[in-house]
């Protein structure tokens, strides 16, 4: 007999009580860890300064940004990435600063100056925790609309929900071992966390971004994201955005497998259940988000989620999601090109002087659409 997904956030839940009990102590190895964390950047934090009011000064804004060379250029290459979702590309930091407005800036200050303090050291190992997060972030970014959160604070909570593991990794080389055991399990480096610092990643990333005075709820949400009996009993805003990474992160990592995926198996997971995320809307939504990952996964590293362009493999040719996704973007094009035949056939039919009128808009809007994916 299947769990219903109460049963199954219990389940969880007890997990993360009985993990939090293992190591006694633990509060006082974390409050350390933290205290010995790299300082957030100057820039940044004047530009979450600059940000939290009513006003919005966009000359202060990109002045703050340039005296940063490194995080401004990072800012610019992550906007400019297809996991962020921007149609129009950003060549200045002012038009930058101009087109995501007061709290985009402050979230894709927030996103860059994380690349800039964790830039990797060109190893697979970083590659692949840079591309997650970019691809988490995507995702969630996607989805956020249908819940009514922003999705620039949504891309940016699930971009930083692994922070933590970055964190263990800077300092503890052999943490590269737990990632490999993990595998591709959301859940997977949990307990061997637990066992050889007194805390998880998702503990770590609580108090790191706190510290840092990363604005709530984006704390909270990080670090409940592997504990949804806690998150759950919050007020909706907090369950629905955990909720979301924990969906994003699963199709993530089903991603990163190569494996064609059981629709209907995880609709009946704990986060799909808690969304009312049926097998279908699933199908549906995320055979084009699987075209973007194949699409732009290396040039999110080209342009500056990391310093080694090659990242981790695509998708494998076996993969029916990116295929399918491919024949939805190419009907769409088909369709603007149709509505104009349509268009200029029946004008001509009304003896409508420019009937040729509807025919080029919609030859141009196919266009548009094609090129606008070419970059």
């Amino acid at each position: 007999m299947s769990m219903t997904a109460d049963a199954r956030t219990r389940q969880h839940g007890s997990a993360a009580a009985k993990r939090r009990e293992k190591v006694p102590g633990s509060p006082a190895a974390l409050a350390a860890s933290v205290n010995l964390a790299k300082p957030f950047p100057k820039a940044a934090a004047k530009i979450m300064t600059l940000t939290s009011g009513q006003d919005f000064d966009v000359r202060a804004i990109v002045g703050a940004l340039e005296t940063d060379v490194a995080l401004s250029t990072r800012v610019l290459r992550l906007v400019n990435s297809p996991t962020f979702g921007l149609r129009v590309r950003c060549a200045t930091v002012k038009h930058a600063v101009t087109l995501l407005g007061s709290q985009g800036v402050r979230h894709a200050a927030v996103t860059g100056s994380v690349l800039k303090v964790f830039p990797g050291n060109g190893l697979k190992v970083w590659r692949d925790l840079h591309h997650h997060a970019m691809l988490v972030g995507g995702l969630c970014r996607h989805l956020a609309h249908q819940w009514d959160i922003p999705q620039d604070e949504m891309f940016t909570a699930a971009f930083l929900h692994d922070i933590g593991k970055w964190t263990f990794l800077e300092r503890d080389p052999e943490y590269a071992a737990i990632l490999e055991e993990a595998g591709n399990r959301p859940d997977g480096t949990l307990e061997a966390e637990r066992a050889r610092y007194g805390y998880d990643h998702a503990d770590l990333a609580f108090h790191l971004l706190s510290a840092w005075g990363i604005p709530a709820p984006l704390p909270q949400v990080v670090g409940l994201h592997h504990d949804p009996t806690s998150a759950y009993a919050l007020e909706p805003g907090v369950a629905r955005r955990v909720a979301l990474i924990r969906v994003a992160d699963q199709l993530a990592h089903i991603l990163a497998s190569g494996e064609n995926p059981d629709f209907e198996a995880i609709a009946r997971s704990e986060p799909f259940t808690y969304l009312g995320l049926s097998a279908k809307s699933i199908d549906d939504k995320f055979a084009v988000l699987a075209l973007l990952v194949r699409e732009g996964g290396d040039k999110d590293h080209e342009e500056g989620s990391h310093p080694d362009s090659r990242g981790p493999a695509r998708l494998p040719p076996g993969s029916r999601w990116p295929s399918r996704a491919l024949a939805f973007v190419k009907a769409t094009d088909a369709l603007y090109l149709l509505a104009g035949v349509v268009g200029s056939v029946a004008a001509y039919e009304m003896h409508v002087g420019q009937f040729m009128l509807p025919l080029a808009m919609g030859a141009t809007a196919a266009l548009a659409a094609m090129f606008s994916r070419r970059g």
